[in-house]
């Protein structure tokens, strides 16, 4: 490649923080930066157990607030990934558009979606109970329509 310092295998090319770690090539701290990352699903993870429990409970928050809480936690988990990530190169000074950048990137990502996580978690309710009521209704007409012969009479 020459000298032309900009084509060193050592330099660090720029890269939002979910993509940068894609295309890095590993070393021994990578995980370190790879850690940073799982604080970002594990909230989303956090969140959607969150949302499980309040369609069991039959309960629903004030919706700016669900949205909101999920955006802040998401983009200070984004923060501390960003940070962590330029801390491992060596420069978190005069990063501060990168940083403001990759933090507003993951709250985008964390309203998109505490707008969609709670929808799906409700429409996704499964109720074993009526389950088993229903199977029961039909195999006790099953069986008043193998004993009275009429579906008239059975549907009394």
């Amino acid at each position: 490649m020459g000298d032309n310092p900009a084509h060193r295998a050592d330099d660090r090319v720029r890269r939002p923080v979910y993509v940068g770690p894609v295309f890095s090539a590993a070393n021994d701290r990578s995980g370190e930066g790879h850690g940073s990352l799982c604080t970002a699903s594990g909230s989303h993870g956090a969140f959607y157990g969150y949302h499980l429990d309040n369609v069991e409970l039959g309960r629903r928050p004030w919706r700016p607030g669900e949205v909101g809480s999920q955006t802040l936690v998401t983009a200070l988990c984004g923060l501390a990934a960003t940070l962590a990530w330029l801390a491992l190169g060596g420069g978190v000074v005069g990063n501060v558009d990168f940083i403001a950048l990759a933090t507003l990137f993951t709250a985008v990502v964390g309203a998109s979606l505490a707008w969609y996580l709670p929808q799906a978690a409700a429409s996704h309710r499964y109720d074993p109970m009526a389950e088993a009521l229903n199977a029961r209704i039909a195999m006790l007409g099953a069986a008043a329509l193998d004993r009275f012969g009429n579906a008239d009479l059975a549907d009394q």
